[in-house]
């Protein structure tokens, strides 16, 4: 299975590159979340580097 997540500019509701500081806080939590240590399972999750 896949999944797809993508951003939509509600304005032009279409979907479109995420803001910078939308992007950069979605980062940085997972940054936080990375740190807690590995899980026990496979977690296929990435975010694009801008």
């Amino acid at each position: 299975s896949e999944t797809i997540v993508a951003h939509v500019d509600m304005d032009s509701r279409r979907t479109s590159d995420m803001p910078y500081k939308f992007y950069h806080n979605v980062k940085s939590i997972k940054e936080i979340h990375d740190r807690t240590g590995v899980i026990d399972f496979e977690l296929r999750l990435k975010i694009k580097s801008a």
